[in-house]
C-alpha cells in the first residue's frame, strides 16, 4: 500500500507503529522482506519506512520481538538508505529530509531516555558523519557509533578520558550510504583502535560495513566490534540487555582498555 501511494506521487512514510496497538521494526523489515526487496529496492518506490522500538526496546517480549538484525537486512537491499538517528532532534531532520527528497529509505528508531546530543539542532545529510565527542587533542582510539547508543559510547569516551585514554566519538548517522572518507581517515589518521558500537547485532551491520571498508586499507588500526551477540536473546529489560552485552557506557569502556592492554 505505501508503495503503491508513493508511486501515485504522494509523500509516504510506513512507521511499524498503529494508534490501537504498538509494533516493532523487527515486523517492518524481516517479516515483509521480499516486499521491500521488490517494492522499495527493485521498483524504487520512494517509501520511508520508519521502525520503531528497534534494538532491545522490546526485550521483555522475547527474541521475537527484538530488532537486532533488522540494520543488516536494509543494508542489503539495493537502492534502500539506511538511518540510524541518535536523539529526537536528528530523528526530525532525518524526516524533513525524506520529506524534501523522498527516496527508498529505512529509519531505525528505539528510545531515547531524553538524550540531547544536538542542543543547538543538526542537519540531517545521507551518507556523512559527524564527530560528537573529542578528546581535545589527537585520539588514539575513535568510537564510532550509530543509533541512540551514541548516548552510551560518548560517556564511555568521558570514563576513558579519566584514565588517560583520548577516544572521540564519530557518529555515523547513515549505515548505508556509508561515510567512506570518514572511515578512510580513520585508517589513515594512526590511532591505535577504532570500535564500532551498536544496539544490533554484531554480525551484518555498522560494525560489518567499517570492517568491510578497512579491508581496502593496508595497515588500518585494529577493530574492535561491539553489539549484541549472534545468539536470540532471552526477555528482559532493555538496560539489562544491554548490560549484560557489554554495551553500557563502563562495558564499553572496558572492552576498550581490554582490547588496547592486548597491544
Amino acid at each position: 500500500v505505501a508503495a503503491a501511494l508513493a508511486n501515485e506521487g504522494l509523500t509516504t512514510f510506513a512507521p511499524s507503529y498503529a494508534t490501537f496497538a504498538p509494533s516493532y521494526a523487527t515486523f517492518i523489515t524481516g517479516r515483509v522482506y521480499d516486499q521491500v526487496r521488490v517494492n522499495l529496492g527493485m521498483m524504487r518506490s520512494p517509501v520511508a519506512l520508519v521502525g520503531v522500538s528497534a534494538g532491545c526496546e522490546s526485550g521483555m517480549l522475547g527474541a521475537s520481538h527484538m530488532a537486532l538484525e533488522d540494520i543488516s537486512l536494509m543494508r542489503g537491499v539495493p537502492n534502500v538508505e539506511v538511518f540510524c538517528p541518535a536523539d529526537n532532534a536528528e530523528l526530525a531532520s532525518v524526516l524533513r529530509l525524506l520529506a524534501a527528497a523522498p527516496r527508498p529509505a529505512y529509519v531505525r528508531t528505539n528510545t531515547l531516555d531524553g538524550v540531547n546530543l544536538h542542543p543547538d539542532g543538526t542537519t540531517a545529510v545521507s551518507g556523512r558523519a559527524q564527530l560528537i565527542f573529542s578528546p581535545g587533542g589527537a585520539p588514539e582510539v575513535s568510537l564510532v557509533a550509530t543509533g541512540t547508543i551514541c548516548s552510551r559510547a560518548v560517556e564511555a569516551a568521558r570514563l576513558l578520558a579519566a584514565d588517560g585514554v583520548a577516544a572521540e566519538v564519530l557518529e555515523m548517522l547513515c549505515v548505508k550510504p556509508l561515510d567512506v572518507a570518514a572511515v578512510d581517515a580513520l585508517a589513515a589518521g594512526g590511532r591505535r583502535l577504532v570500535a564500532t558500537v551498536e544496539e544490533h547485532s554484531v554480525v551484518g551491520g555498522l560494525g560489518a560495513a567499517v570492517a568491510e571498508r578497512l579491508t581496502e586499507h593496508g595497515g588500518a588500526p585494529a577493530l574492535l566490534r561491539l553489539g549484541m551477540p549472534d545468539a536470540y536473546q532471552n526477555a528482559d529489560s532493555q538496560a539489562a540487555l544491554l548490560e549484560r552485552a557489554g554495551l553500557s557506557a563502563a562495558g564499553i569502556a572496558a572492552r576498550v582498555r581490554e582490547r588496547l592492554s592486548r597491544g
